[in-house]
């Protein structure tokens, strides 16, 4: 057995003291070998750990040096050079990908950089050289900057994935509800009485029992559960990263307030539009915001809902916004 990373997190330093005796006199009665020559058995509040340099005094990270200097040597060589691959620009993007979660604005620089490389460097063949446009060059340029790899920035610790909401008076003791409807293990039943933002479903001794509204990955979940087993539900929700299912959450919930406010009696093809539309027309979402919700949307609709979008339909409205509110790119200096 082969253990990586060990990494004890205590609230004080007596207790890390006994938490860290106590992980090492276990592994060794489990005869896994602790290798000590790169273990820091230390209580400490400042530790690299995964590439980087963590302050838990002042919850603040950054790159360690030796990382911030070779990704800048990367960027530079890339900036520099006249001819890359596609493969090339893959493992770059790859590198600042990792650099970006703790770079000031290193998303947006990320982001904007792999959507023109998407633009004018052909997928396949991958090994095949390519120019180097003077833009994309530009665009590497803020990551060189003395400043830009070697900056402390708050960390905060991301919120739970999944949360099972227990309730009474469920068949299994499992409710999720959306704004139209509560999703039972048995399948779609009608919305009972709405109180605010929560739901108040019946129960066995008629209270009502309150709910909130479910999360993108609770709807999600169990929606899936309907159709497929456990062990593939999970497996399917793997391939949601972090950011993602922060990303489907937030569109999620703009979808349940948009409902509630337009009390809507349930949820169609008609009323997705709408919603689509309303981010358009009312909230001045860009056309690319909005292929972010319809995404988040997609699997809650098919599997919950049974809502298939007509894809000629959905093509005409990108387009139509897209020639109503052409999207302007400009990069960092």
């Amino acid at each position: 057995m082969y253990l990586d990373v060990w990494l004890i997190v205590s609230p004080t330093h007596e207790a890390a003291v006994v938490e860290v005796t106590t992980a090492v006199s276990t592994a060794q009665e489990m005869d896994v070998r602790v290798n000590f020559a790169k273990s820091d058995l230390r209580p400490t509040q400042r530790l690299r750990w995964l590439g980087m340099k963590w302050d838990t005094s002042r919850a603040m990270v950054r790159l360690s040096p030796e990382n911030a200097d070779k990704i800048r040597r990367r960027v530079f060589r890339a900036s520099a050079s006249r001819l890359m691959t596609r493969r090339q620009w893959e493992s770059l993007l790859g590198v600042l990908n990792f650099a970006d979660e703790v770079c000031p604005l290193g998303r947006i620089r990320h982001r904007r950089l792999a959507l023109e490389v998407n633009l004018v460097i052909p997928v396949r063949p991958q090994d095949l050289l390519h120019p180097v446009p003077r833009h994309l060059a530009a665009a590497l340029r803020p990551w060189l900057d003395s400043s830009a790899l070697r900056q402390w920035v708050p960390w905060q610790p991301p919120l739970p994935d999944l949360r099972v909401v227990q309730r009474q008076g469920s068949p299994s003791g499992f409710v999720v509800a959306s704004s139209t409807v509560v999703l039972r293990p048995e399948g779609l039943v009608p919305q009972p009485p709405v109180c605010g933002d929560c739901v108040l479903p019946q129960s066995t001794n008629g209270q009502a029992t309150v709910v909130p509204p479910p999360t993108h990955l609770e709807f999600l979940c169990r929606a899936l559960r309907n159709h497929f087993s456990a062990a593939m539900v999970e497996d399917m929700l793997r391939a949601l990263c972090p950011s993602s299912t922060r990303q489907y959450e937030s569109c999620w919930r703009a979808f349940q307030a948009f409902l509630r406010k337009r009390g809507a009696p349930s949820v169609t093809a008609a009323v997705v539009f709408s919603f689509l539309s309303f981010l358009v027309h009312e909230r001045g979402r860009q056309p690319p915001t909005v292929a972010v919700h319809l995404a988040a949307l997609s699997a809650p609709l098919w599997y919950g809902f049974n809502i298939r979008l007509d894809p000629r339909a959905v093509v005409l409205l990108k387009r139509g916004h897209f020639l109503r509110y052409p999207i302007f790119i400009s990069f960092l200096a």
